[in-house]
This record gives C-alpha cells, structure tokens and sequence, in this order.
C-alpha cells in the first residue's frame, strides 16, 4: 500500500500535466495492478497451483541429502 501512494504521488507530480490528467494516469496504473493481482491470485490458488505444489513437496520429501561437508577449524 505504501508502494502504491508513493507511486501515485511520483506519477501525479511527475507528469505536469495538472493534477487531474495525472490523476487518471495513476488510476490507470492502480487499477492495472489490482487486475494483475487478481488474475495472479486465481492462478496461485488454482487446482494445477496445488497439484504443483503437492508434486514439489512429494519429490522435496524423497530426494537423498547429503549431509554438508564438516569444516576443521585451525587453532594457531
């Protein structure tokens, strides 16, 4: 939220065009965003987002690690 009144305010200031031609510049902008937001948000949520995520946490669960290598530690 913080990110979007400061890029109102860069975009409104920044134009110089009068407030209100800049203004609808920026809900331009703003309402971009939250269509972009809303489509991300179906797809994230989405039955192949969960069948992916299933699919990841299944592979994650089963892969061998290896254990990290031990460090020594010099005494001088």
């Amino acid at each position: 939220m913080a990110i979007d009144v400061a890029g109102t305010g860069s975009i409104v200031t920044g134009t110089g065009r009068g407030f209100v031609s800049s203004s609808r510049t920026a809900w331009t902008v703003l309402g971009t965003c939250g269509v972009l937001a809303t489509i991300l948000g179906a797809l994230s949520t989405s039955a192949w987002a969960q069948e992916t995520a299933v699919r990841n946490g299944r592979r994650l669960a089963t892969e061998i690690r290896q254990p990290a290598p031990r460090q020594t530690q010099l005494n001088h």
